[in-house]
């Protein structure tokens, strides 16, 4: 079975511009520019995968336009970030005015009006403007990026039951900004701001349920929160839930609801969401099995940039299921993947060089991508390696290196079949070696630990 990709989450949505396309942003959310990954632990219907966290230490947002107040956007109208300004009556005083002149002013980035107005208010009690002075503290918008100050801000708003704030806070407790890290305390107030349906408040504490941080873990009060938002129509949200009814965690197995929230978030464009209905469709899962379906989920996916759904789409031209059958399309998008860290993506381009398999065979290049893969515990990848050892191919002959990833290929590997080869590869293997040189490549393997190598350089085309 092809295992299912987690959208998982270590830092709230909005941090990453492509996740808040269709979701309305608070006051006081942080938007960067897209990232390369939603800490996405690739895998469905068992391919493992990778994980990617996002930069804990990213805090630039996006500020051609200021965000709204979470209360001036609908949950039908997500991108409106223009226009959804208060009017003021005609003959409104222009004092009575100042949160819309803030307003305003913010998103003009004229910070130096916005910044004297909202601390104006704020020395009034105004929450709002005392979340917006942790906005601008956090960063450096007006004022000298002060993550300490930051907090402050946050901390008096949120203590006066501002949601915005409460979600900005325990986003600081979260990550150690400002604040000493606390995963206690960033639930709590992810919790305070989740009952007043702060939607990423809600995201942010199933997501810790789920992983059993800040709180014990449980599956049920995360399936509760993620239900929540993934009914909201947030497609991160959906993609989480669909994951767990896919898996049977805090909720029954039901492949049939997985399908159908993988595809709500997928019609949205998400592509993990995309790829994992892809992988839904190969297995049959939930849906009649269909090939041709999967690869069109997966090319989606896949052009996206998803190098899980890179790999999965290289597999069904390898094949020939879906899709006609091309080596060097196969080729082409394992190395997209493989050039982003995907472990078996970087096998499979490997083995293509050594075998010759839609490509020119290059031995050089294959022992650069078995290396790469071998060492970050790719069983196949360790037994291909050994037996380029053993044979010479494209290095020197070396029956101690051979013994040694055949014993971790042994060792490693999940299906049976690769276990049994390794081992008898090894016997072969054990008996042109001393007793000194076997127990050296015993040693070699109890010392041997996987590699965090996956971002090396690529061979050269």
């Amino acid at each position: 079975m092809l295992p299912l990709t987690k959208a998982f989450m270590r830092l709230p949505a909005w941090r990453q511009a492509a996740e808040t396309r269709d979701l309305p942003v608070p006051a006081g959310s942080r938007r960067v520019p897209q990232l390369t990954a939603v800490l996405c632990l690739v895998s469905i219907v068992g391919v493992s995968a990778g994980v990617t966290e996002v930069n804990a230490a990213a805090r630039h947002r996006e500020t051609s336009v200021a965000p709204p107040l979470a209360s001036d956007l609908g949950p039908d109208r997500p991108n409106a970030l223009a226009g959804l300004m208060p009017v003021a009556a005609p003959l409104q005083l222009a004092q009575a005015d100042i949160p819309g002149n803030a307003r305003r002013a913010y998103r003009r980035r004229d910070y130096k009006t916005a910044l004297k107005l909202w601390t104006l208010l704020a020395k009034k009690g105004n929450p709002e403007a005392q979340d917006m002075l942790g906005v601008m503290h956090e960063n450096g918008e007006g004022v000298p990026l002060d993550l300490v100050k930051a907090a402050e801000w946050y901390r008096v708003a949120a203590k006066g039951g501002y949601s915005d704030a409460q979600l900005n806070l325990g986003v600081l407790y979260e990550n150690g900004e400002g604040v000493k890290k606390d995963l206690h305390q960033a639930a709590e107030w992810y919790r305070k701001a989740a009952e007043q349906d702060e939607l990423l408040a809600q995201f942010s504490l199933g997501i810790m349920y789920r992983q059993g941080r800040g709180v014990p873990r449980d599956d049920k009060q995360a399936a509760h929160w993620l239900t929540k938002v993934a009914q909201r129509g947030y497609a991160v949200g959906q993609v989480n839930l669909a994951f767990m009814y896919a898996e049977g965690y805090g909720v029954p197995r039901d492949d049939a609801k997985a399908v159908e929230w993988f595809r709500k978030a997928a019609e949205k464009g998400h592509p993990v969401a995309q790829n994992n209905l892809g992988l839904m469709y190969r297995a049959g899962r939930g849906v009649t099995q269909n090939l041709v379906e999967a690869a069109q989920w997966h090319e989606s996916a896949a052009k996206q940039g998803l190098a899980n759904a890179q790999y999965h789409l290289g597999t069904l031209y390898e094949s020939g299921r879906g899709v006609a059958q091309s080596y060097l399309t196969a080729a082409k998008w394992y190395r997209q993947a493989a050039r982003q860290g995907e472990l078996p993506a970087q096998f499979k381009l490997g083995d293509m060089y050594r075998t010759g398999r839609g490509l020119r065979a290059n031995l050089n290049k294959a022992v650069h991508l078995m290396r790469l893969a071998a060492e970050r515990g790719h069983a196949e990848a360790q037994y291909s390696y050994a037996e380029m050892f053993a044979e010479g191919q494209g290095l020197d002959r070396d029956d101690v290196q051979a013994y040694k990833w055949l014993t971790l290929a042994a060792k490693r590997a999940s299906e049976k079949p690769i276990r049994d080869a390794a081992n008898r590869a090894r016997d072969q293997v054990a008996a042109r070696l001393s007793a000194e040189q076997r127990q050296d490549a015993e040693r070699r393997a109890r010392i041997w630990r996987p590699q965090n190598n996956h971002l090396l350089a690529m061979p050269s085309e």
